[in-house]
């Protein structure tokens, strides 16, 4: 996203402190270490957890509950990694 782009602009305006990490990631050039950053995986990590615990303290099975969000978040990671070319 360049730097002239009206949103950032807003958001450096509001929070100058951010425009430097803004200015590092749009110098750095992309390789392995530093693309395909893990962050999509946070939210179906969260509700494949909070599924399992209301499953959980509705009277289910534990060790099914907990078996089930892992498949889930397995199933998140293996398609993260193929969307990287990780797999």
């Amino acid at each position: 996203m360049p730097k002239d782009e009206p949103t950032l602009k807003k958001l450096f305006k509001k929070s100058p402190v951010l425009e430097v990490s803004g200015n590092q990631m749009a110098r750095t050039k992309p390789n392995n270490t530093n693309s395909g950053v893990f962050v999509d995986g946070w939210v179906p990590a969260r509700t494949a957890i909070q599924n399992a615990m209301q499953q959980i303290f509705a009277g289910q099975d534990i060790r099914k509950s907990l078996q089930t969000a892992e498949n889930t978040y397995n199933q998140v990671l293996e398609s993260n990694n193929r969307a990287n070319g990780r797999h």
